[in-house]
């Protein structure tokens, strides 16, 4: 065990991996492409896109629960999900980013007497903005602001929101398909993909710092996990639309707070590395919620406007096998 790495959970095209202790592990596959995880403090949410599978199902993404040992628990669909990406749990909602649909959809998790349901809204983009990640500051004076990534196919955009979702700004020229962001003590960080680099804004001078990636791994940045003395990046390996998916390397980097290199965690097979979440050190690039370490059962009550599903034990355990 090296005690300068955390324990990480990592999606991938081909599957998702816990890293801990050093040891890198597959705790799901076989729904397609993993892109976005969260979690609450009972239970951990995977957001996987069916919608690249072929046959293509359009509209049947899933959001896949799990239990803190990573067993299987249920899944949310049947809400017209399409080519899911980031997720993100706060203040008893699933913010959900539905790139697909040009929309976050916004699961409020309801409890009755221990049951979990959910009701829906949701915020629509205009087609084409390819909205993919967002992250959520509930540490503002004035109340939560929610940062959302426009990746747009070309020059991005980061916009940001109060938690009524009235717009209150944006930042342009940050580069082109960007994915990722987060602020910390007044800078904003993305991941600026097309040029393989992390792009740290001043957001009161508006000055830029390039942090180039490629100098420690060639390949696209995209996942990224801050805590203490640490920032972990995800690195996919370059490829055409129709073959980024098959089984490419990645890597996940580990950096000092000042972006120096401290290890690489290489990942043969996985695809592409799309989300990077810290289970240990206090993620702060995530929900500032400790990840769950007391599973309970669960027993699902079906709500009106979508479907939990509970699948079998033998397609559970078809899921926790190896992923090689």
């Amino acid at each position: 065990m090296d005690p300068q790495i955390d324990d990480l959970i990592i999606a991938t095209s081909q599957g998702v991996f816990a890293f801990q202790r050093g040891i890198l592990n597959c705790i799901h596959h076989g729904f397609g492409i993993y892109f976005g995880i969260s979690w609450d403090e009972k239970w951990v949410y995977l957001a996987a896109q069916r919608s690249y599978r072929w046959p293509r199902f359009r509209g049947m993404d899933n959001i896949l629960v799990l239990d803190p040992d990573f067993n299987w628990v249920g899944s949310i669909q049947g809400l017209n999900f399409h080519a899911l990406h980031q997720i993100f749990f706060f203040d008893d909602r699933l913010f959900i980013c539905n790139t697909g649909r040009n929309r976050i959809d916004i699961l409020t998790m309801l409890m009755e007497e221990d049951i979990p349901h959910y009701s829906m809204t949701e915020w629509k983009y205009k087609p084409g903005n390819h909205v993919n990640s967002i992250w959520i500051d509930g540490g503002t004076r004035d109340g939560d602001v929610i940062y959302v990534v426009e990746h747009r196919h070309g020059p991005s955009k980061v916009k940001y929101f109060d938690k009524k979702f009235e717009f209150l700004g944006e930042e342009t020229g940050l580069g082109e398909k960007m994915h990722n962001v987060y602020v910390e003590e007044g800078k904003l960080f993305v991941c600026s993909s097309e040029a393989e680099c992390i792009i740290i804004r001043d957001l009161s001078t508006g000055e830029d710092r390039v942090i180039n990636t490629s100098q420690y791994a060639k390949g696209l940045p995209r996942g990224l996990a801050r805590t203490p003395g640490r920032w972990y990046i995800g690195i996919s390996e370059r490829a055409i639309r129709n073959e980024r998916h098959i089984a490419h390397d990645g890597v996940v980097l580990v950096l000092d707070d000042d972006f120096r290199l401290i290890k690489r965690i290489p990942l043969k097979n996985v695809g592409q590395v799309l989300e990077v979440r810290a289970m240990t050190g206090s993620d702060r690039a995530h929900n500032g919620i400790p990840f769950p370490r007391s599973p309970r059962t669960l027993i699902y009550k079906l709500p009106k406007n979508g479907s939990l599903a509970r699948a079998s034990g033998d397609v559970h355990q078809r899921h926790r096998k190896s992923c090689q």
